[in-house]
C-alpha cells in the first residue's frame, strides 16, 4: 500500500482530461504475397556514388567496447516498496513505471542544460541520456559549419564566382554570332546569378542583365515552382521555395547569401539528355578548367569548396566538373579550347560517352518522366549530396511505391534495423502493398551488407552510423527498463530526434527527394548527500560519438580549416578543443556504462561527471551562441522531402526537451543494486506535412505558443501527458535544508550583524505555526548550548493526498534518511571556533536513520511569474508532523 495515495491529487484531473491510452503494440508489416515477384534490392556498394576514388579525409577509429551485461535485478514491487522515489509522480507515470521501469512526459525546457541543472540543483538522481550527448555533437557540428561557411567557404565562393564570371564573359564574346551564342549567354547569366546571390554589391553585367534579374526575382520571391528564365527547357520549372533560407542560415546576412548562392549552384542541372543544356555544361566545365582568380585556378577553388563539404556531408549525387573534364579530354582531346568544343558534330559523341556515367539516385528536380531520376541526369556545378536517408525516401515514395507521396522518418529507422520502426510504419495505410514490402526488403539488404569502412567516410554517414546501436533490442543481463518495448520506442525517438538535427544542420547540402509528380557568511551545515547518477547503458553509442567527434576534428585540422577560423576574444576554447572535449567525455560515459552493465559501482569522480553534465551543456550552449543577447532554444526544424502534387513538404524537427524517468539499478559497493528513480532529458520529435518550408524562428514560435502538432504515435509507447510535480519536491527539499540550517545556526548566534533573528528565516514560505516550531526547537538547543549537524541522505516520497475540505492543499508523506551529530559549545558564540578553525568537540552521533514526515502544503495565492525570482516557490509549508521518532543519540 506504500504508494497508493501518491498521486491521488492528480487522479481526478487525469480522468477529467483523459486521452486515449497508448496504442497497441504495432504488428509487423503485412507479408508479401507468395505470388509476388520480389525484385532484387540495391547491391551492397559503398554509400558514396562518385566514380573517382577519393582519398580518406580522416580516419574513423572507434574505441573497443566491452558489453557483458550481467545485471540480476529484482522485479519492481508494484507499490514501489523496493524503489527509491525522490519526488511526486502522477498516477499515469507511476502506472507506466510499474509496467516498464521507464516513463517520459512533456517538458517546457528550452535546452538540455536547463533540465539537467534543475535536476542537479534539486539533488535528484541524474540520468545521462544519449540524447544529451548527441545534442552536444549537433551544437558543435552546426557551429563548425556556420563558422566555416562565413569565414572560409564564402570567400572561396566569391573567388570562384570571379574566376568563372571572367571566363564565361570571354566565352560569350568568342561565340557571338555562332550557334553556341545562346548557350554561352545563358552560362554567363548562370554565373552572374550566383555572383549576385553571394554578394549584394555584385554588379550584374549588362549583357545578361535581363536573364539574371528575371531569375533573381524568382529566387527572391521563393514562392514555389515556376518556369526558369535561364533554364527554359525545364518542363516543370524550378522549385523556387527551396531558396528560402532556413536552418542556421537565417542567423546572418552572410549566411543567407551563402545559402542562396550554394542552393543555386547545387540545384540547377545541365541535363545530359538535352543538347542545349549539355552545350552549357561543356562551356561551364571549360570555364572551371581555365578560369583564374588571385593566382588560383577556378578548378582549385572549386576543389577547395567541394572537398571539405564532401567530408562533412557527402559526394555530389549528380555529375561533377572533374567527370565532365575527363570525358571532354577523351572526346575533344586534352586542353581543347572553346573553338574546338563548340562543334555540334562532336556533341553526340560526348553525350554518348557521358551517358556511361552513373545517374543520380535521388530525384532532386520536378519531373514527370517515366524514369524521373534518369531523366534528370546531368552536371551540377556544386551538386547537392547523396545521403543514404534521402535515397531511402526516394525508394519508398511514388512512383516506386505508388500513391505514397511523402515518406516518414520511420522509413529511415526501419531500414537501419529498427523492428519497432518497421512495426509502427506498418500502421500507415500507404505502406500496405507489395511494392513497399519489396522496396523495404531491398533497402534493408543493401544497408545491412555494408561494413564500417563503407559507412564512415563522411561525417554525415558516421552520424547515422552512430545512431544504429540505439535501434538494437537488448537481451538478458540488461537492466529491466532497457528490456521493455517502451524503452525501444524511446530509443527510436532518440534516433529520430538526432536525425532531425542532422537534417537541420545539412539542409543546404543534402539532396532532398521529390516524389514523382545566499547565506550571510555563516559556516555551512552538512550539505545533503549528493544523489547518485546513472548513465544510459549504451556504451557502443558513446564510443561512436567519440569516434565521430575525433574524426571530425582530425579531418578538418588536417586541411588547416579549423586553424583558419577566428578565435573568440572572450572564449579561448576553439572548435578543435570542443570536439576533443566531447570525445573525451563520451569515452568517459562509455566506461561508466560498461561498469554499470557489469554491476560495478562508479567512482566519486565518475559520479561528479554525471552530476556536472548540465554545466557542461550550458557552457557549450553559451559558447556556441557567442555574443547573442539571448540563447537560442534547442528546437530546430528541417524540410526533408517534397510532394510536387500537393505542394507540401515533410517537416522533421525537435521541440522542447522532455523529461524521462527510469528505475535505474545503481550498483553499490557491497555488490547490491539500489533501485532508484533517475531523471534525464530526451528529444521531443515531430514530423508533419506543411504547406510551407519552415524556418527555425517560425517553428520556435509554434513551440513557445504550444501550437505544435501531435507527436508521432510511437511516442505514446513511452510517454504520458502529465509530468512529475517538481514544484512540490522543490518546496519540501528547500524546507528540509532550511530546517537543517536552523538546527545548526541557532538563534543564539550574533556574530554577523543582520543575520541573527529570533524568528528563523526560511527561503520557502512557511506558516507562523511552522516558524514557531522552529523557534522552539532552536530555543531548546540554545538553552543547552548545543547545535545539531543534520545531513539529509535521501528522500523517498511515499504518498500524496488532497484533503476533501481543502482543495488548495496537499499532504505529502516523505520517508527521510538523515545522518546527524550533536555539538556542545562553551562560548556564548556557538561558532567562535569558525574564526579560530578549532571546531567544538562532537558529543554524539545518530544514523543513518529514517523518519516519516507528513508535510501539509498550501498553494500560493498567485503563481510565480514566468521570470522566476531566485527564491519563488509555488507552495507554502503550513505544517509538518514527524510520524516516527528519531533515534536516540549514541
Amino acid at each position: 500500500m506504500k504508494r497508493i495515495l501518491l498521486a491521488a491529487l492528480l487522479l481526478l484531473t487525469a480522468c477529467a482530461n483523459a486521452t486515449p491510452g497508448p496504442v497497441a503494440t504495432p504488428t509487423v508489416p503485412v507479408p508479401v504475397e507468395a505470388t509476388a515477384t520480389i525484385a532484387p534490392g540495391p547491391t551492397a556498394t559503398p554509400l558514396p556514388i562518385e566514380v573517382q576514388d577519393q582519398p580518406v579525409f580522416a580516419r574513423y577509429e572507434v574505441a573497443p567496447v566491452t558489453i557483458n551485461p550481467s545485471i540480476q535485478q529484482d522485479a519492481l514491487d508494484p507499490s514501489f516498496g523496493n524503489v527509491l522515489v525522490p519526488l511526486v509522480l502522477s498516477a499515469e507515470q507511476l502506472e507506466r513505471l510499474a509496467a516498464d521501469g521507464i516513463v517520459a512526459s512533456p517538458g517546457s525546457y528550452p535546452e538540455f542544460h536547463n533540465l539537467y541543472q534543475e535536476t542537479q540543483s534539486a539533488n535528484l538522481p541524474v540520468f545521462v541520456t544519449s540524447d544529451a550527448l548527441l545534442h552536444a555533437y549537433h551544437l558543435i557540428f552546426d557551429q563548425l559549419l556556420r563558422s566555416l561557411e562565413e569565414h572560409v567557404f564564402l570567400q572561396h565562393l566569391h573567388d570562384l564566382n570571379q574566376a568563372l564570371l571572367e571566363q564565361t564573359a570571354l566565352q560569350y564574346e568568342q561565340l557571338r554570332g555562332t550557334t553556341w551564342e545562346d548557350s554561352a549567354r545563358r552560362v554567363y547569366a548562370f554565373v552572374a546569378v550566383g555572383g549576385r546571390l553571394a554578394g549584394p554589391d555584385f554588379q550584374v553585367p549588362d549583357a545578361v542583365k535581363d536573364l539574371a534579374e528575371a531569375e533573381l526575382a524568382l529566387i527572391e520571391g521563393a514562392v514555389g515552382p515556376a518556369p526558369s528564365p535561364i533554364f527554359p527547357l525545364l518542363e516543370n520549372g524550378e522549385d523556387y521555395s527551396q531558396y528560402k533560407p532556413r536552418g542556421h542560415y537565417t542567423q546572418s546576412d552572410l549566411l543567407q547569401a551563402y545559402f542562396r548562392a550554394m542552393m543555386w549552384y547545387g540545384r540547377m542541372t545541365f541535363r545530359l539528355a538535352h543538347p542545349d543544356e549539355t552545350r552549357m555544361a561543356l562551356l561551364l566545365s571549360l570555364a572551371v578548367r581555365d578560369g583564374k582568380a588571385g593566382g588560383n585556378s577556378a578548378l582549385e577553388l572549386w576543389q577547395e569548396l567541394y572537398d571539405p563539404t564532401v567530408f562533412l556531408v557527402g559526394r555530389s549525387d549528380d555529375l561533377t566538373i572533374p567527370q565532365y573534364l575527363e570525358v571532354i579530354d577523351r572526346i575533344y582531346g586534352p586542353q581543347a579550347d572553346v573553338t574546338v568544343i563548340a562543334d555540334d558534330a562532336a556533341l553526340p559523341a560526348f553525350m554518348a560517352e557521358a551517358e556511361a556515367l552513373a545517374p543520380p539516385r535521388i530525384l532532386g528536380l520536378l519531373s514527370e518522366d517515366y524514369k524521373p531520376v534518369e531523366a534528370t541526369k546531368g552536371l551540377r556545378l556544386m551538386g547537392q549530396r547523396f545521403v543514404p536517408d534521402a535515397y531511402i525516401f526516394q525508394k519508398l515514395i511514388h512512383p516506386q511505391v505508388p500513391g505514397r507521396f511523402l515518406p516518414s522518418g520511420l522509413d529511415v529507422m526501419a531500414v537501419l534495423g529498427s523492428e519497432r520502426a518497421e512495426g509502427w510504419r506498418a500502421q500507415d495505410p500507404t505502406t500496405q502493398n507489395v511494392q513497399d514490402a519489396v522496396q523495404l526488403a531491398g533497402l534493408k539488404s543493401w544497408l545491412g551488407a555494408l561494413g564500417q569502412d563503407e559507412w564512415v567516410d563522411t561525417a554525415y554517414n558516421s552520424w547515422l552510423y552512430t545512431l544504429r546501436p540505439l535501434l538494437d533490442a537488448p537481451g538478458p543481463g540488461y537492466p529491466l527498463f532497457v528490456q521493455s518495448t517502451a524503452w525501444q520506442d524511446k530509443q527510436l525517438n532518440t534516433a529520430l530526434g538526432s536525425w532531425a538535427e542532422l537534417k537541420h544542420d545539412t539542409i543546404l547540402y543534402a539532396k532532398q527527394p521529390y516524389g514523382g509528380l545566499g547565506g550571510c557568511g555563516w559556516p555551512n551545515p552538512p550539505a545533503p548527500v549528493e544523489a547518485p547518477g546513472y548513465v544510459e547503458p549504451v556504451p557502443e553509442v558513446y564510443a561512436r560519438i567519440a569516434a565521430l567527434a575525433e574524426m571530425t576534428r582530425q579531418g578538418l585540422e588536417a586541411r588547416g580549416l579549423l586553424g583558419a577560423l577566428p578565435r573568440s576574444e572572450e572564449y579561448e576554447v576553439t572548435l578543435s578543443d570542443r570536439l576533443a572535449s566531447l570525445a573525451s567525455m563520451s569515452l568517459g560515459f562509455k566506461a561508466m556504462a560498461e561498469k554499470e552493465l557489469q554491476g560495478r559501482p562508479l567512482s566519486l569522480e565518475e559520479q561528479n561527471s554525471i552530476r556536472g553534465v548540465g554545466n557542461y551543456l550550458e557552457e557549450l550552449v553559451i559558447w556556441v551562441h557567442g555574443d547573442k543577447p539571448e540563447l537560442d532554444p534547442a528546437a530546430v526544424i528541417a524540410d526533408v522531402a517534397t510532394d510536387p502534387n500537393s505542394g507540401q513538404v515533410l517537416e522533421v524537427g525537435i521541440g522542447n526537451v522532455h523529461e524521462i524517468y527510469v528505475v535505474a539499478p545503481i550498483p553499490q559497493a557491497d555488490g547490491s543494486l539500489a533501485l532508484t528513480l533517475a531523471r534525464g532529458g530526451i528529444f521531443s520529435y515531430y514530423e508533419f506535412p506543411s504547406s510551407e518550408r519552415l524556418t527555425d524562428e517560425a517553428w520556435r514560435e509554434q513551440v513557445n505558443n504550444n501550437r505544435t502538432p501531435p507527436q508521432p504515435a510511437f511516442a505514446a509507447g513511452f510517454s504520458v501527458p502529465e509530468a512529475a510535480r517538481l514544484d512540490i519536491q522543490a518546496a519540501v527539499y528547500r524546507f528540509q535544508r532550511d530546517w537543517a540550517s536552523w538546527m545548526y545556526l541557532t538563534s543564539g548566534y550574533s556574530g554577523t550583524e543582520g543575520c541573527s533573528s529570533v524568528k528563523p528565516y526560511f527561503r520557502v514560505p512557511v506558516s507562523d505555526s511552522v516558524s514557531a516550531k522552529a523557534t522552539a526547537a532552536i530555543g531548546s538547543l540554545v538553552d543547552s548550548k548545543q547545535y545539531e549537524g543534520r545531513q539529509l541522505v535521501q528522500s523517498d516520497y511515499l504518498s500524496m493526498e488532497q484533503p476533501s475540505n481543502s482543495p488548495d492543499r496537499v499532504i505529502v508523506t516523505v520517508r527521510e534518511t538523515w545522518k546527524d551529530y550533536l555539538v556542545a559549545y562553551e562560548d556564548d558564540d556557538p561558532f567562535a571556533w569558525f574564526d579560530a578553525y578549532t571546531p567544538e568537540p562532537i558529543l554524539a552521533h545518530r544514523g543513518p536513520y529514517t523518519v516519516d514526515v507528513a508535510y501539509t502544503l498550501a498553494a500560493r495565492p498567485t503563481p510565480c511569474p514566468s521570470t522566476l525570482p531566485y527564491y519563488c516557490y509555488q507552495w507554502t509549508v503550513v505544517d509538518f508532523t514527524e510520524l516516527s521518532e528519531r533515534p536516540a543519540w549514541k
